[in-house]
């Protein structure tokens, strides 16, 4: 009890009906230690009259509870919107319950649900491959260095710059593809996800209108109409830009899914786009040799227009 005193005695979480308490006591003339662990209650005469000897490790640990789940944030078009507190092991679908479920003119299709978990991985991921490719530029300069060739033009060294530069800075959005359909939830469990500390849901009211951006000659939103293709909404945006880089052109749908297009067949593209939905045309990075790194320039691409795309999402959203 005097140690537990000089530590300021026990918090209010603590769970008092068993304190664990090892003890060792080493016989040095023999070179032997023995170890005993025992868990009595904190207001038991065994631990109440235990003296302490040195080297004991006296643990006290927390009451197990469901609570204290941590924060969710829901937003938009709920009934009840705002910062809830979760309890281990909720899911989704309960949470909306408990918020009074959605408006009727809820848009679950282009939920947006953000995880800190998912960002930090993608953050992680962005590092990564800035790091690969500042290692390919240097290799790519000392061979320049080396032989007096060019194998890399000034207008590569800057595009890897450029781009270097754009994933070290780039900032992780944590988007989880997924749609908050209370209907979809239950007859698919599988699909209702587990809450964590931080998520944030948010979902829109139906939109009205098919973003074009990126390198296009006016990048704006467009009105939907259900009978346009991805390449009518390029048309209105007026086409591909300058810069473009056709080959690697990408739709992100409201759930946050993506799907790369080709363009040599967009005239003759009859797939729909659902309203708020971004056409996203990324910028040619020139005479990279993408073959030099683990993954392909198109995959780098696709993660760049994604979040960019999905960033445009996010700020139409609120």
């Amino acid at each position: 009890f005097d140690l537990v005193a000089a530590a300021g005695g026990t918090l209010n979480w603590t769970d008092e009906s068993g304190v664990e308490v090892t003890s060792t006591v080493v016989d040095r003339g023999a070179g032997t230690a023995v170890t005993k662990k025992q868990v009595l209650p904190l207001k038991s005469a065994a631990l109440a009259n235990y003296i302490v000897q040195p080297d004991d490790d006296i643990r006290f640990n927390r009451v197990y509870t469901v609570v204290n789940g941590g924060q969710v944030d829901l937003e938009g078009e709920i009934r009840s919107p705002g910062s809830y507190q979760i309890t281990h092991g909720e899911r989704l679908s309960e949470l909306l319950v408990q918020a009074g479920g959605l408006t009727d003119v809820a848009y679950p299709y282009g939920t947006v649900y953000l995880r800190k978990s998912i960002a930090a991985q993608e953050s992680v991921g962005y590092q990564r491959v800035a790091d690969q490719l500042q290692t390919q530029l240097l290799v790519g300069l000392g061979q320049v260095s080396s032989s007096g060739g060019t194998t890399l033009s000034p207008d590569a060294i800057a595009g890897m710059q450029a781009l270097i530069g754009q994933l070290r800075n780039q900032a992780p959005i944590g988007r989880v593809s997924f749609i908050a359909d209370p209907s979809i939830l239950a007859a698919h469990p599988e699909r209702d996800p587990m809450l964590e500390p931080g998520d944030v849901v948010y979902i829109p009211q139906r939109p009205s209108t098919v973003s074009v951006l990126g390198e296009v000659t006016q990048p704006g939103s467009y009105p939907f109409s259900a009978d346009k293709s991805w390449g009518d909404y390029l048309d209105q945006a007026g086409g591909f830009g300058r810069y473009a880089d056709t080959s690697h052109t990408f739709i992100v749908y409201p759930d946050g899914t993506a799907q790369s297009v080709d363009s040599s067949w967009f005239r003759f593209d009859s797939a729909k786009i659902p309203p708020g939905s971004v056409i996203f045309v990324p910028k040619d990075i020139l005479q990279i040799n993408w073959t030099l790194l683990a993954i392909t320039g198109g995959e780098i691409l696709k993660d760049l227009a994604v979040s960019a795309a999905s960033l445009a999402v996010l700020h139409q959203a609120k």
